[in-house]
């Protein structure tokens, strides 16, 4: 679960550049667009997942990923906002992102260093279980590539010297947008998503740096992560298992051992939340056959492979009995 600031920049993109309305945008998702200001309020990532997809659907634009944190305000971002740009540099801020970005933000997925030398610095993508087949993979690493560059700009006052970048799939069709971004060298097809840049940059101070503040706004952003994660019902659990099987779901005994509890356990706590394993795992399937049949460029037989069935025509009988649709009428609609 996270805050659901990500959510609030999409609904803003969608609003100002496509007069699409919020309420179209969170369709289907389960989230009241009056909670989203609240405090407190939180949205599960199966929840975000549905909003991406109505996004990319209703905006036409696959590259819109890049255009979600385009001229974002610090104040936006809420206290991990303020905690990074009190750090005395981009390299006290980093671990910030890397701890707090994903809960109190709602960013999916992170860069890490994996090279350092005395001129440059590289940061490799890390997916965080997302599978390179998912239809959203590609969303996710543009909206992460595209946070940091304004972030960076936001701190320093400039944009940062970017020296080469590697994406880990084919160019897309707005393969434009990633020059303007980096104005740097971008080689696509590469074995993965890697960004390198002028290692001077990372140690630029920063130009709100304030050591108290800092210490003041750490300290509430572990509190809310505490919270966050306190809060965490089973099933949510469950469903971040689910997104990190990449389309094998678990055993419910496997699940339980990844939870550290028993089976028996596992068992109790679904139905003290009104639920079973077995409708959480249908669930989770069908959520994710609907993203999958998205996606001209898989078939039937490839997509009921991912999710586990053993035969197509399994998958066809379970999507019908769940969605009321043939597999060939929700194409048609979508595609």
């Amino acid at each position: 679960m996270a805050r659901p600031v990500a959510i609030q920049r999409y609904i803003a993109l969608m609003q100002q550049k496509h007069g699409i309305s919020a309420k179209r945008l969170l369709a289907d998702s389960g989230i009241d667009g009056a909670e989203l200001g609240k405090p407190g309020f939180l949205v599960e990532q199966a929840q975000s997942r549905i909003v991406v997809n109505n996004l990319l659907q209703l905006s036409g634009d696959k590259g819109a990923g890049l255009d979600v944190w385009l001229n974002t305000l610090p104040s936006e971002l809420g206290i991990v906002g303020y905690t990074t740009l009190t750090s005395r540099s981009l390299r006290d801020s980093y671990p910030v992102w890397r701890r707090f970005g994903s809960a109190l933000v709602g960013i999916t997925g992170s860069f890490h260093i994996s090279e350092e030398t005395d001129d440059s610095m590289t940061f490799t993508f890390e997916d965080n279980g997302l599978d390179r087949l998912d239809p959203l993979y590609n969303f996710y690493i543009e909206e992460i590539l595209a946070f940091y560059p304004m972030f960076s700009h936001q701190f320093v006052g400039k944009p940062p010297p970017f020296t080469e970048a590697e994406l880990s799939y084919r160019a897309p069709a707005h393969e434009e947008r990633y020059h303007q971004l980096f104005n740097c060298p971008v080689r696509f097809g590469a074995s993965q998503t890697r960004i390198t840049l002028d290692r001077s940059w990372f140690d630029n101070p920063g130009q709100s740096h304030d050591e108290e503040l800092n210490k003041v706004c750490r300290h509430h952003c572990d509190e809310l992560l505490h919270q966050i994660e306190s809060s965490r019902s089973i099933v949510s659990s469950l469903r971040g298992i689910f997104l990190k099987s990449n389309g094998s779901i678990s055993k419910l005994d496997d699940a339980a051992r990844e939870l550290n509890m028993s089976s028996r356990t596992l068992r109790r706590r679904l139905l003290d939340e009104g639920t079973t394993y077995t409708i959480q795992v249908d669930t989770f399937r069908m959520n994710l056959a609907r993203e999958y049949l998205r996606r001209s460029d898989l078939s039937t037989k490839e997509v009921a492979f991912r999710l586990g069935f053993k035969e197509p025509t399994s998958f066809r009988h379970a999507f019908k009995m769940r969605t009321g649709q043939t597999i060939g009428e929700y194409r048609a609609q979508v595609l």
